[in-house]
C-alpha cells in the first residue's frame, strides 16, 4: 500500500545503516551494505524512474522509484514544513514569472544553494534558460537552479564579502516543483505542497552498492562502475533513458579511472541534494569537520574547520530531566 513500509524498505534501511556502521561503531559492515543494496536493486519492485525530474513533482505518487515516501497533501497536510518548505524557501515571487513554481507568489525566497552544490555541476548546465524551464537541453538534468533574476550571482555573499539574504545573492535550487508532469497545478492547488518526500528511493541503493565495493565489500569494480553509470545515464537521459525532445547526446558515463570514493561523494551530492543525507555522508567520508565543504562553515565565507566533537549532536536537556545519570556527549559539557 502506497506510503507504507514493505520488506524492500527494510532492506534499504539496512543497507543505509551498514554503509554508515564503521563511522559510528567502528565495525566494518560493507559486505552487509552491499548485500542489502543489491537486494533492493535486484528485487525490481522499485525501478529507477525514467526521468529524474519527475521524482520531485506533485504527482510523484506515480513515481516507480520511491520505496518509502513521507506523504504530503496540499489540503490534508498543510504546514510550513515538509516539501512545502522546499517549494517556497528556495523561490520567491518573481521566479513564478520565469517558470511555474507551483506556489504562485507565495515563495519566501529565504534559502539559497551553497556554491559547493552549484560547483558540483558543469557550469553550462547550471544556467537557467527561460525558454527551457525544465532543463531539457541540459546534459545533466539534475542541475536545476534559478540563475535568471536581475544581477544574480552564485555567491551567497555580497560584493563586500558579507553574508546576505538579498535575492540576487545565491541561486535558488528548483528541483522541487509543486506541479504535475504536464506542468499543471495539483488538484489541491498551490497554497501548500503536494510533493511526497522520497525518504527512501532506489537510486541511493545503487550508490551505496558502488561505495561498499570501493570500501572493500566482495564485489567487482566493474559492478561498481555499472551502478554509478546507471545513475548517470538516467541523469543525462541517455541510452535506454533517452526521450524525444530531450537532449541525450552526452551519456554521462565515467571511466574506471574516474571512479573513487571522492567521485562517489560528489555523485551523491548531485543525486541526493536536499534529501537529508549530506551531513551523514560528510561524516562517513571524514569531511564534515575538516575541509571547505560549504560556504560560511564555522562563520568563514569560504569555509573553515570545526571541532570533531560536532560530528554528534548534544543530548537534549529534557533527556537529563528524565534520566539524571546520563553523561553529556564530549564537547558539550558546558
Amino acid at each position: 500500500m502506497y506510503g507504507r513500509i514493505d520488506r524492500v524498505a527494510a532492506w534499504f534501511l539496512l543497507s543505509r545503516m551498514y554503509i554508515n556502521a564503521e563511522s559510528w561503531t567502528g565495525e566494518n559492515r560493507y559486505n552487509d551494505a552491499l548485500k542489502y543494496a543489491k537486494m533492493v536493486i535486484n528485487d525490481g519492485t522499485y525501478p529507477l524512474a525514467p526521468d529524474y525530474r519527475t521524482i520531485f513533482l506533485a504527482d510523484n505518487d506515480k513515481c516507480s522509484e520511491i520505496i518509502w515516501p513521507l506523504v504530503q497533501d496540499g489540503l490534508r497536510a498543510q504546514s510550513s514544513a515538509g516539501t512545502n518548505f522546499y517549494t517556497k524557501a528556495f523561490v520567491n515571487g518573481p521566479m513564478n514569472e520565469l517558470y511555474k513554481t507551483g506556489v504562485g507568489s507565495r515563495g519566501w525566497g529565504n534559502v539559497r544553494a551553497k556554491t559547493t552544490l552549484v560547483d558540483a555541476f558543469d557550469a553550462q548546465d547550471v544556467i537557467f534558460d527561460p525558454n527551457d524551464t525544465w532543463g531539457d537541453k541540459k546534459m545533466d538534468k539534475r542541475a536545476q537552479f534559478m540563475t535568471a533574476l536581475p544581477n544574480q550571482t552564485k555567491n551567497t555573499w555580497d560584493e563586500k564579502g558579507n553574508m546576505t539574504s538579498t535575492f540576487t545573492c545565491g541561486y535558488g535550487y528548483i528541483k522541487w516543483r509543486n506541479v504535475n508532469r504536464d506542468n499543471s497545478l495539483p488538484e489541491q492547488g498551490d497554497a501548500y505542497s503536494s510533493i511526497d518526500f522520497p525518504l527512501f528511493r532506489s537510486a541511493e541503493a545503487y550508490l551505496i552498492a558502488a561505495e561498499a565495493i570501493l570500501r572493500g565489500a566482495n564485489g567487482t569494480m566493474d559492478e561498481a562502475l555499472g551502478y554509478v553509470n546507471e545513475i548517470r545515464e538516467r541523469a543525462y537521459m541517455s541510452g535506454k533513458y533517452a526521450k524525444d525532445g530531450v537532449r541525450s547526446d552526452v551519456s554521462g558515463d565515467i571511466q574506471m579511472s574516474d571512479l573513487n570514493l571522492d567521485f562517489i561523494l560528489a555523485e551523491r551530492q548531485r543525486e541526493l541534494a536536499t534529501e537529508l543525507v549530506r551531513r551523514t555522508d560528510l561524516v562517513r567520508f571524514g569531511k564534515f569537520t575538516s575541509g571547505r565543504n560549504w560556504d560560511w562553515k564555522n562563520g568563514v565565507r569560504e569555509g573553515a574547520d570545526v571541532e570533531d566533537y560536532l560530528k554528534v549532536f548534544p543530548i537534549p536537556q529534557t533527556e537529563f530531566s528524565n534520566m539524571p545519570l546520563l553523561k553529556q556527549n564530549d564537547g558539550y559539557a558546558n
